[in-house]
């Protein structure tokens, strides 16, 4: 296969007509990042290569002649920041220099210090002393006249020690013979990001959302900030940038609140704060670590472009419709949002009522980011009232689909399938019991490990039982005001007390439950009976019974005694059981 891309090296006056993009706003590197550079540029260190594309949207439309070794048709697509800054040492030179060989600086100030101390003249501030470099001879005798450095041995004395700095500066970094090592890619530009991953292993890791930023250089869309979703996802933007710089890597040439003009945003910035909108409206199936993957493709469903090729949302014919239709695209996405967490909010957990008590709102163990967005596919054409019909079969597939692990893999190419435009699969049908049972069945009995505690997918299943049924039932247990917490069933610390070797499968969804957090930290090593009888408090244990599945006193006893026997293998049986009827009762109460 052809090579795409050119190893090249070119002097740094050749590279001024590189076309340097706009899309990162701004951003910069910290001063101290800036001045390490040039440091190493002085030490003669390599410094990274500089990728460049020939750019497109310059090509000569009159006439197809090959103009990609001409360097004014290039695109700067990776080291913005190392040549940005070499670009700023040679216009700004004393800034960088002076930090660095503040020795040999402060002996030639003082030099001059003195000459005015000596003449009874106020010494110059450092920015006035610095000024001083970049005069011309003209000027230098006009200013020493206004100072009234009249003596010639004195002004001869100053200029000497100026030029002295000046030769310094000069020296330091030779810009005139400084050659600059390139890699010209060659390739398409679905391909950067691609690129990118390839030249950064080993390094720190880049987001390929984030590199879509430069193949989408040219790629603008112009919002109206003229509703509430628009206006949110002007300020995801802006809060982005914020964000960036408080974490210090790299600052900001302007204040963030004046970054975006005339509400032209990029299609990078647009599908990352199209994804915080998504988040901050759903958050029982999303997080803020999957932003860039839901906005993202969020816009190739809205496009019909394949998550697999997402690299080619910028072409004309996508760049167009999205234009076009972004209101309508951020209507959809509040609407189905919306839906999509009321339906999960049997993924929610109680918490916030106490310290230490649960960390997430949602149980997340089962979600994936191509789960979710095939919701938005499948929905993303109909109408309220069948939205609701799908709705209501969403929650079973959302569980099948982890138990036979539908989207582990490959599953960019099987979100295509409920795109509306190809619609090969769809949830307006009702998930069959029988099926549904048995997968459960296999993934239970496949992955009885025995591990020591309840893994994050058993936590979201006890947690979608839970709120189906005991949860939301105050005869059987009183949640309000009180954090959720996850326990089991027979306590972890009786049966830790026999089993030093860990027999015990501690991961049973078998052995499962949630309480509030007040009786779980009361009763300790006790189970709800034995708590019940030193409290002396009365608890609905018929109906712990019949909605939570609590098992009977004779049940306990029986467990109790296989423990002290190290009967572990009984144990495990009974909570295999137990699994088996959880099962039963999860597909009667949650499909």
């Amino acid at each position: 296969m052809a090579e795409k891309y050119n190893y090249i090296q070119k002097s740094f006056s050749n590279l001024k007509e590189i076309s340097i993009p706009k899309f990162q706003r701004g951003l910069v590197w910290t001063q101290e990042k800036r001045r390490d550079l040039i440091s190493t540029l002085h030490e003669g260190y390599p410094f990274g290569v500089i990728l460049v594309a020939t750019n497109n949207t310059k090509k000569n439309t009159k006439d197809e002649t090959d103009n990609s070794n001409d360097v004014s048709n290039w695109q700067l697509l990776d080291g913005q920041q190392r040549l940005s800054t070499i670009i700023d040492y040679s216009k700004n030179s004393i800034k960088y220099w002076k930090p660095l060989n503040q020795v040999e600086y402060s002996v030639v100030r003082k030099k001059v210090d003195k000459i005015f101390i000596d003449k009874g003249i106020p010494t110059l501030v450092e920015k006035d002393f610095d000024a001083l470099l970049n005069l011309s001879s003209v000027e230098f005798t006009q200013k020493m006249i206004d100072l009234k450095i009249s003596d010639m041995e004195d002004v001869l004395n100053i200029q000497k020690g100026l030029q002295a700095i000046r030769q310094s500066v000069d020296d330091y970094v030779n810009l005139k013979t400084l050659e600059i090592p390139m890699i010209q890619f060659t390739g398409r530009s679905q391909d950067y990001a691609q690129v990118f991953e390839n030249l950064n292993k080993g390094g720190v890791p880049l987001n390929k959302y984030e590199i879509y930023n430069a193949a989408w250089i040219d790629a603008r869309i112009t919002l109206s900030s003229d509703n509430e979703n628009e206006k949110i996802i002007l300020d995801n933007i802006i809060d982005y940038y914020k964000e960036i710089e408080k974490a210090g890597t790299f600052e900001l040439s302007e204040s963030a609140d004046e970054i975006i003009e005339d509400n032209i945003v990029n299609l990078a910035e647009f599908g990352r704060a199209l994804g915080q909108l998504v988040v901050s409206k759903l958050p029982a199936l999303t997080s803020d670590n999957v932003v860039n993957e839901i906005g993202f493709g969020i816009l190739g469903i809205a496009t019909n472009t394949n998550n697999k090729d997402i690299g080619t949302l910028n072409s004309s014919e996508n760049l167009e419709k999205i234009q076009s239709e972004y209101k309508d695209i951020l209507l959809r996405v509040d609407n189905i949002s919306q839906k999509l967490n009321d339906t999960f909010s049997i993924l929610k957990l109680n918490l916030g009522h106490s310290k230490g008590g649960a960390k997430k709102q949602y149980t997340d163990g089962l979600s994936t980011v191509f789960k979710t967005l095939s919701y938005f596919a499948d929905l993303w054409d109909l109408d309220d009232r069948e939205i609701t019909k799908h709705l209501i079969n969403i929650p079973g597939y959302y569980v099948a689909d982890y138990l036979d692990n539908t989207w582990g893999a490959h599953g960019d190419s099987r979100l295509t399938d409920y795109y509306p435009e190809v619609s090969k699969k769809n949830y307006s049908n009702p998930i069959d019991k029988d099926a549904f049972k048995i997968k459960f069945k296999d993934w239970v009995s496949e992955n009885n490990d025995r591990k020591n505690g309840f893994s994050k997918q058993i936590k979201a299943l006890l947690n979608i039982y839970g709120n189906y049924t005991y949860k939301k039932d105050k005869d059987v247990l009183e949640f309000t005001g009180q954090d959720d917490e996850f326990e089991h069933i027979i306590p972890k610390k009786r049966i830790l007390g026999f089993d030093k070797n860990n027999y015990v499968n501690l991961n049973s969804i078998g052995n499962g439950m949630i309480l509030p957090k007040y009786l779980n930290l009361d009763k300790q090593a006790k189970t709800i009976y034995e708590y019940e009888k030193t409290r002396k408090t009365k608890i609905n244990e018929s109906g712990l019974q019949d909605k939570a599945h609590y098992p009977t006193e004779l049940e306990f006893k029986e467990q109790f005694k296989n423990l002290e026997e190290n009967n572990f293998d009984a144990v495990n049986k009974y909570l295999m059981n137990r699994s088996m009827e959880f099962i039963e009762h999860f597909v009667e109460k949650v499909l």
